[in-house]
């Protein structure tokens, strides 16, 4: 009910921000996107988005991402300002350092690269995450959401993105900023390679077990061994 709740809340708030827009909704509604989003405008290793949400009026953040209904624990993971005095950003979510690039107009492509940052621990790339991309354009904002998605490892991981939505100019915009939000999904189940370059897994507590019985088993024979 809470979640519920603050959904609500946000999606009014967010609402009550974008006069141009008929009415904000997502995708997944009764009667699709009032505003003519779709799914297939942006991709990730192509595949379409699962949802959808806007149009939005103003910049896009982390508090408003977490009041949609996809849940919650979204980090802002990067972000590609394609104005020429803005600053990029590149943040560390779930043990991976995050990268996206974007074409610097109305649609085209982007790739999403990733560092793993801890090591053998989890998580690590090859491990599944969700995203959320936001294409920022004008006046207004759109989001895209891709649920349960793997970073492939020693890939060109991305897609392509289109703005449909118009700003108050009645035209449609080149794009302002793409943003990618991220949170870790489920342990790697591909492309799993131990080392800090990406995907290493972590033993399960009973393999360690098993291991460390071998272990005494061994010690233990070797003091019995005649001299």
């Amino acid at each position: 009910m809470k979640t519920f709740l603050r959904a609500a809340i946000a999606s009014a708030a967010l609402l009550a921000g974008f006069s141009a827009s008929a009415a904000t909704s997502y995708c997944s509604a009764a009667g699709g996107n009032t505003d003519g989003l779709s799914t297939s405008n942006m991709t990730y290793n192509s595949n379409n988005a699962n949802d959808c949400y806007g149009v939005v009026a103003g910049n896009d953040t982390d508090t408003a991402v977490n009041g949609l209904n996809w849940g919650s624990d979204w980090e802002l993971a990067a972000r590609d300002n394609t104005g020429p005095n803005e600053v990029d950003i590149s943040n560390v979510v779930a043990g991976i350092l995050w990268t996206v690039t974007a074409s610097d107009s109305a649609s085209g492509n982007w790739t999403l690269m990733g560092v793993d940052q801890n090591g053998p621990l989890s998580a690590n790339l090859g491990d599944k995450f969700d995203f959320v991309g936001v294409l920022k354009g004008g006046n207004g904002f759109a989001a895209y959401f891709f649920d349960d998605v793997t970073y492939q490892l020693n890939a060109n991981n991305g897609g392509s993105f289109s703005i449909v939505f118009k700003n108050n100019g009645n035209k449609i915009p080149d794009l302002s900023h793409m943003t990618v939000y991220a949170r870790f999904s489920g342990p790697c189940t591909v492309n799993c390679g131990g080392g800090g370059g990406g995907g290493g897994s972590v033993p399960e507590p009973g393999s360690l077990a098993l291991a460390g019985l071998a272990m005494t088993g061994l010690a233990f024979l070797r003091r019995r061994r005649p001299s």
